[in-house]
């Protein structure tokens, strides 16, 4: 799919049908199973779904991350400068991780250390891709919180992670990631747990950060909301699979695939007072053993048998969107509610 940032160019990162699995003790979970897509440079590019649709494992195969011995990449590639990162050596992707590829955790209490300073933790990191003096390297970190907006840095730097906000330990986190200036940030649910105006703040500075660096952004977060504000692109993944993609505003306006228009019609909406919302129901399927055919279909009140037999291809409707949907091209197909409405809320920041 084409960059919707002007003149970005070719992709800064590339992955091409990407494989995989995790073992447990029930058997082999397919955690990914094909998902393709591109990054171009300066974008943000929002991965959303419902928790263990396969995002975070998407972007811990990504880094080479992946569980020691449960977890491995069966196929597929994740071509960043030139290479494809599935097969270097654990000593190469090193290099590349933190450095050129950096990355923000969901929880972080585990991203960084308690028994260290943070200025320390954030030097050490600094200094481990670069030959840089101890005392110079706690100086970039000092200005790397002043940069993320942590107050009095100088001294926060000497402070542990427990004497930290939730929302400066994010923001102590975001300061390692971008300590090197990394051509791409993943941000892995980067506001869980923070209060709606932090949540704000945290998403504001990454906004901010990718003008004044140059970096690409993957957005990883299951809150349409923070994606409406931020992303320019959506990639939806269901069941370990990419189902639909678009631009950010065409997919607020005309999702196609019937479960994107539940998880729009499952969140709150600006223009409707309600105390009631329309869940998606059921549950998400077994990766171990997946249903055959659409992997929506179970719950999906549209879903024909056609959809329970054969699988939809991924491919091309209406204004470029791909969407894994055998009806996603019909003109009759439309859901019976209309996010559009909620759409321009979100998109526009509400009433004023």
């Amino acid at each position: 799919m084409p960059s919707l940032i002007e003149g970005a160019g070719d992709p800064v990162l590339s992955v091409r049908d990407l494989h995989t699995t995790i073992d447990t003790e029930n058997g082999t979970v397919h955690a990914v199973d094909g998902v393709s897509f591109d990054l171009y440079p300066r974008e943000v590019l929002a991965i959303v779904g419902e928790s263990g649709c396969g995002k975070s494992m998407t972007a811990l195969s990504i880094l080479g991350l992946l569980p020691k011995r449960a977890g491995r990449i069966e196929g597929g590639q994740v071509v960043f400068g030139g290479r494809d990162l599935t097969t270097l050596s654990e000593r190469a992707l090193r290099s590349v991780r933190g450095d050129q590829i950096a990355m923000i955790f969901q929880d972080a209490l585990t991203g960084l250390n308690p028994v260290y300073r943070v200025g320390d933790q954030i030097s050490e990191m600094i200094r481990a891709h670069r030959d840089v003096s101890k005392k110079k390297a706690l100086a970039q970190a000092v200005e790397l919180l002043d940069l993320v907006g942590i107050p009095n840095p100088a001294h926060r730097a000497r402070n542990y992670v427990h004497e930290f906000s939730g929302g400066m330990r994010q923001r102590a986190m975001i300061a390692m990631a971008i300590a090197l200036e990394p051509d791409i940030l993943i941000a892995d649910e980067p506001t869980t747990a923070l209060d709606v105006t932090v949540q704000a703040q945290v998403m504001d500075l990454l906004l901010r950060l990718r003008e004044q660096l140059g970096m690409a952004i993957i957005l990883i977060t299951h809150d349409l909301g923070v994606v409406a504000g931020t992303a320019d692109r959506v990639m939806v993944m269901y069941a370990g699979r990419k189902i639909e993609e678009q631009g950010i505003l065409q997919l607020f306006a005309a999702p196609r695939h019937p479960y994107t228009w539940g998880l729009l019609g499952s969140m709150p909406r600006a223009d409707e007072i309600t105390d009631r919302l329309s869940p998606i129901h059921g549950a998400p399927p077994s990766l171990i053993a997946p249903p055959v055919g659409c992997r929506f279909s179970p719950r999906c009140r549209y879903a024909k048998d056609v959809c329970r037999i054969d699988e939809p291809p991924l491919r091309r409707v209406g204004d470029g969107a791909l969407v894994s949907c055998h009806f996603a091209d019909r003109p009759d197909w439309t859901p019976d509610l209309s996010p559009a409405a909620f759409a321009a809320q979100v998109v526009d920041g509400g009433d004023e």
